[in-house]
């Protein structure tokens, strides 16, 4: 389009004659049926609205009486209602849009005219013509009533009118509107015409907002040749650039044009939204068109243009129309200068940008936020963060206030010159102002955050981008996850991920595979699976590379089963397995020495028509070497020499290293000569290798020799060369050496690593130079380097071997305070340490032991066989609760009894291990009368007999070689009372003395007939008769004489209580006897069972919930407690304990007298009550108040 040529066409009418027919009815609301002349009705009341429906014919016109019935009710300055209703049932939509069109608007009073349309309207859904109502709009213009038009036709549009449309199909109502407007041909009254327009397309744009019903209305009009006014045209022209609408501005203009004389203030819109669009060319048309119609360009027009040019870069240009602006006396604004400002800017024309900058100021200008902001981010952007400063400082000295705007750029401006601290602080200025943070912004400071590792502050950003619904990019969140797993943050991790989850902007999938990755290498793959599961359940996609690091991280682990499950589901979801795949799988078999699968997977390799590659063939002979199958091993590097396939340092290291494992140094050193003849240089890990070798077979110095090679090879030995040289003096014991090796590696900078100390103190442990050795690891700890449990463990190896158990537990002591679990090796050298040693070192050492094992097992171990264990690890409980582990002398206020015994009848609730420890053990008992054929229980009857029907051993005397069993069996008592016996055979339980009929046995029920049995010992299935046919049996008790008359009423009793007994039915798999355990509702023995059982919960009515259940510091209750059992440390308390002191208070230091009877005390009392107006009577004891608080 060219626009220099553009016609500027004069405004023709915009009222033609009516054309089209009125044939259709549709409204949100109902139909009415044209019918003539009907019968009145009293009352009418509205109808819900039928169908859609054709009018089947044209109507017929009113007669004169309806015209001027109609005519008298709107001529009235008020609405008649009674009127309304007698006419309206008289009307039709198109009888009355006859009469009302035919209205002289004269005839009409506009208020009492739209008081009756809504009436009509409202009270009897009447629908009137869209023509009707565009007739009342017109009046209502006419007589000025602009606010009731507007609002009546916002409602038609709206559809909330009842209307009569044209067509069957209708347009948008306000298409239909306009149209209808365009219809009317009234030249007397065309003035009313333009504001009619003018209302139609401001509703259209303002109301509705959305100009593409201004544009529809717009275009109808123009395209009958009728245009609303040239304050209108501007109006939907700016909206629309405003809006970025540009393509739909270059029509509305263009149609514009061929009816209005456009204006400068159209011009320069159009001209705006031509520079906007990129279109500069056809702006500077329309420029020169506006110059030769005769229109003075103004300021805005001129900085439009200028606008345009230094967005394509074109300055010069720019430059030449400020020149030209001042020369047609229009005065540069500061929009002028901040758009030039800001071209040069934008190309990095910073002394250019300052010239201008400086004009602006000369010319009297006061630089506003924008510019200083410009120039604050281009410098910034450059990363010139010190001339934004500068800026920034000039900005706050003009006392203009530095906006979001600016601190974003001084933020990324900071970023980019690496200075995250003033970012990291400008940021959280932001923030706390509660300005707005660009999400670029947020992710410059995140990802820089990240690079230094301050990971809580990025996680704090991360989090405040997701308050504020910032969804950070893919690449940020995929760095962010990155360095949190390498940092070991791996819940935080986590907690990222599902965050985004929960908030619907998943990470993708590359983010999700490095966190899987991240929690396989930290071995955390519960999490990894838990994640899995969460993004095949969330529907999210997964790769290849997702499945083959969780592979890897199974393989890692050693759980190749589940590796295997996640290859078969890899395939199940149509994700075919590569070599990656497989070469993961076989190298996880080959390290659990499954060589003989890996070979399977290998040939399945080959059949799925996938190439093993030299990473897979490294594999298989890495496998087959730790298998110890080194000649398989060859003969796939042999397969692998033979195809031509590019061999690596890593294949030939793996076979190297498993020759030096072996002790084969002669083909080890073959093979290097091998790997060095291709070309292959040999690496650190070839020369560890054979360097470890050599110190194997005692060639210390022929390995050290190696150092020299490596030398020569320009290769500098590393900490794992000079670590194997260092083990193979420490095997040999020549520590002296070792010495020398160390002072080499720190004159080349190597420092010794964890394993190098290891080694060192373990050699020196077993010289018995544990000083030395302790030292070393001191040294450790100084540098830094964290000892391991197998560095704990080789020193605390050396002070057991000495006899030096406090050492050796101190040893243990520092493993548990770092943060490193006791293993199986320590239990076992502590354990095997103290059974050379006194019962006295028990108290130092069992606490440290029992401190660190969970295993019930381990315990149960350790009590059985360190003799006194128990009393004396209750005797450190007591020491510690009356006054902690020190040396000073502990008064113990209350028994251990009532401190063991529960709350509720006025204990602490501690566990007591001597119960606990009889508990543990009575499980022993209840397996003992069980287990009649395992070998332990056989053993223990060989030796000490079996006693009441086999269900324990017979009573132990014996002074030695018992006291294991001798101890369990001291439990017995109190075991037995909890037992009940289940009658199955009857051949192990005695009728008379074993309780299989209740809680008591038949001797204690029936002590005279007892007496008189013939077998006191019979056991049930002795006193039973032999099964019958059906297999019932009967009672058969045979006594040593016949009863007296006085003792018949016993016997009857006796077999009466037996008949009351189910008796066994004889059966070939009648079950043995067996137990129940009466504290449990299963019936089966438990520890925890027995230990509640054992304790004596009988105890005195005591306030435990006054004391122990109150919002009261623990110090607090505990004092209350021992108060209540009257045995804080008072006068009398302490002459009791042998002290000779004299009591100072008033009637002599007692408990209750110093806690209510002393005068001190009863003031205070009197206080607290007065206070909280509490009317309480002190009563004579603390134990009285006691038993008060406990009856309540």
């Amino acid at each position: 389009m060219d626009l220099r040529r553009l016609p500027i066409i004069k405004p023709t009418p915009i009222f033609y004659p009516i054309t089209r027919p009125l044939t259709c009815v549709t409204s949100p609301t109902h139909h009415h049926q044209d019918q003539p002349q009907p019968q009145p009705q009293p009352q009418p009341q509205p109808q819900p609205p039928p169908p859609l429906q054709l009018e089947s014919h044209p109507p017929k016109p009113p007669n004169q009486s309806l015209l001027n019935w109609v005519s008298s009710i709107l001529s009235n300055p008020s609405l008649d209602s009674s009127k309304c209703k007698a006419l309206i049932p008289h009307l039709s939509p198109h009888h009355f849009d006859h009469i009302f069109f035919t209205l002289n608007s004269n005839a009409a009073n506009p208020k009492t005219t739209l008081n009756f349309f809504y009436f009509a309207s409202q009270s009897f859904n009447f629908r009137f013509t869209l023509r009707s109502y565009c007739i009342l709009i017109r009046l209502l213009i006419l007589s000025n009533l602009l606010s009731p038009a507007r609002l009546l036709l916002i409602r038609l549009i709206d559809g909330k009118m009842p209307v009569l449309l044209y067509s069957a199909k209708p347009m948008n109502l306000h298409i239909e509107i306009a149209a209808v407007m365009a219809d009317f041909n009234s030249t007397s009254d065309r003035l009313v015409g333009v504001p009619v327009l003018d209302l139609l397309v401001h509703v259209c744009c303002t109301q509705f907002k959305n100009l593409d019903f201004g544009i529809d209305v717009f275009r109808l009009l123009a395209g009958k040749g009728m245009f609303p006014s040239l304050k209108t045209c501007n109006f939907l022209l700016s909206s629309l650039v405003k809006a970025n609408e540009l393509s739909k501005s270059y029509e509305v203009f263009e149609m514009t044009c061929r009816g209005v004389s456009p204006d400068v203030y159209l011009f320069s819109t159009a001209i705006n939204a031509f520079c906007k669009g990129g279109k500069v060319e056809d702006a500077i048309g329309l420029f020169l068109k506006m110059e030769e119609l005769g229109i003075a360009p103004n300021v805005v027009t001129y900085n439009s243009i200028i606008h345009g040019l230094c967005k394509r870069g074109r300055l010069d240009e720019a430059f030449r129309f400020k020149e030209r602006m001042m020369r047609d006396n229009v005065k540069p604004s500061l929009i002028t200068y901040s758009v030039l400002v800001n071209g040069f800017v934008r190309l990095e024309k910073f002394d250019d940008a300052n010239c201008v900058f400086k004009e602006m100021l000369d010319k009297g200008f006061v630089p506003n936020e924008i510019v200083y902001n410009t120039l604050i981010d281009g410098y910034c952007q450059t990363g010139d963060i010190s001339e934004a400063l500068k800026i920034r400082d000039d900005m706050v000295s003009k006392g203009i206030t530095p906006n979001s705007v600016t601190l974003n750029s001084l933020t990324q401006g900071f970023c980019k010159s690496n200075e995250i601290e003033h970012a990291e602080h400008v940021l959280g200025e932001m923030l706390l102002r509660g300005l707005n943070v660009s999400q670029v912004t947020f992710s410059l400071v995140i990802s820089r955050l990240c690079m230094k590792s301050k990971f809580n502050s990025a996680l704090r950003f991360t989090e405040e981008m997701l308050s504020r619904n910032l969804r950070p990019s893919d690449g940020l969140l995929t760095t962010l996850v990155v360095e949190l797993c390498k940092d070991g943050k791996n819940s935080e991790a986590v907690e990222l991920w599902f965050r985004l989850l929960n908030k619907g902007c998943a990470a993708n999938t590359v983010t999700s595979n490095a966190l899987i990755h991240g929690l396989c290498e930290a071995g955390n793959m519960q999490e990894a699976v838990r994640l899995l599961k969460e993004m095949l359940e969330r529907g999210l996609v997964l790769d290849r590379i997702t499945y083959n690091t969780l592979i890897l991280g199974c393989c890692k682990q050693g759980k190749v089963e589940e590796a295997f499950k996640l290859r078969e589901e890899m395939a199940k979801r149509g994700i075919t397995p590569d070599t990656q795949t497989y070469n993961l799988l076989i190298h996880g078999l080959c390290n659990m020495g499954k060589v003989d699968d890996a070979v399977k997977l290998w040939d399945d390799c080959y059949r799925n028509g996938m190439v093993p590659n030299v990473y897979t063939y490294g594999v298989m002979i890495d496998g087959y070497c730790k298998a110890n199958k080194i000649e398989e091993g060859e003969n796939l590097f042999n397969e692998l020499v033979n195809k031509n396939v590019e061999l690596n340092s890593i294949v030939y290291n793996t076979l190297i290293r498993a020759y030096c494992r072996n002790g084969n140094m002669i083909s080890a050193f073959k093979l290097c000569d091998d790997m060095k003849s291709k070309g292959i240089p040999p690496t650190c890990n070839t020369y560890s290798s054979l360097i470890h070798g050599m110190c194997n077979i005692g060639r210390v110095e022929d390995a050290k020799d190696l150092l020299v090679e490596m030398r020569k090879e320009g290769l500098l030995p590393n900490v794992i060369c000079y670590t194997a040289l260092i083990g193979g003096y420490c095997k040999l014991g020549l520590m002296d050496k070792v010495g020398s090796v160390l002072l080499e590696m720190s004159s080349f900078n190597i420092h010794p690593n964890k394993i190098t100390y290891t080694i060192m103190i373990d050699g020196y442990s077993k010289l018995g130079n544990t000083k030395e050795a302790a030292k070393l690891l001191y040294d450790m700890v100084e540098k830094g380097i964290l000892p391991d449990a197998v560095t704990y463990n080789a020193l605390t190896d050396g002070f057991c071997k000495e006899r030096k158990i406090d050492e050796a537990f101190e040893v243990c002591n520092q493993m548990s305070n770092r943060g490193v679990s006791l293993d199986e090796i320590t239990y076992t050298t502590l354990i095997h340490a103290l059974g050379h040693i006194a019962v006295g070192y028990l108290s130092e050492c069992l606490p440290i032991i029992l401190d660190q094992i969970d295993n019930q097992q381990k315990k149960q171990y350790l009590l059985l066989h360190l003799e006194g264990g128990v009393l004396l690890i209750e005797k450190l409980q007591r020491d510690f609760l009356w006054g902690g582990l020190g040396d000073e002398v502990k008064h113990h206020l209350v028994s251990w009894d009532k401190v063991c015994a529960p709350k509720e009848v006025g204990g602490l609730g501690v566990r007591s291990l001597v119960l606990t420890n009889k508990a543990l053990l009575g499980k022993w008992l209840w397996r003992f009368g069980l287990e009649g054929h395992h070998l332990w229980r056989r053993v223990l009857v060989a030796k000490f007999g079996s006693d009441l029907g086999g269900w324990r051993t017979k009573p132990i005397r014996g002074p030695h070689g018992c006291g294991l069993w001798k101890g369990i069996m001291s439990s017995w008592d109190d075991y037995f009372q909890h037992v009940d016996f289940v009658v199955g055979q009857g051949t192990r339980i005695s009728f008379w003395k074993d309780k299989w009929c209740g809680d008591t046995s038949l001797m204690v029920l029936f002590p005279t007939l007892f007496t008189c049995s013939a077998n006191r010992e019979a056991t049930i299935a002795e006193v039973l008769s032999g099964p019958d046919s059906a297999g019932v049996r009967e009672w058969n008790v045979t006594f040593v004489r016949d009863f007296n008359d006085w003792e018949v009423a016993v016997v009857a009793e006796f077999f009466q209580f037996l008949h009351s007994h189910k008796v066994p039915i004889a059966a070939p798999n009648m079950a043995p006897d067996g137990l129940r355990w009466k504290p449990c509702k299963d019936g089966a023995f438990a520890s925890r069972s027995f230990y509640y059982a054992l304790i004596d919960r009988r105890g005195v009515m005591f306030p435990w919930k006054s004391i122990w259940r109150v919002k009261a510091p623990p110090r607090v209750a505990f004092f209350v407690w021992t108060a209540t059992w009257g045995r804080i440390l008072t006068c009398d308390n302490l002459m009791r304990r042998g002290y000779t002191m004299a009591g100072w208070c008033c009637d002599g230091e007692t408990v209750d007298h110093l806690l209510l009877h002393c005068n001190a005390a009863q003031k205070l009392w009197n206080y607290v009550f007065l206070t909280f107006r509490v009317h309480w009577v002190l009563l004579l004891e603390c134990r009285e108040s006691r038993v008060e608080a406990g009856l309540e």
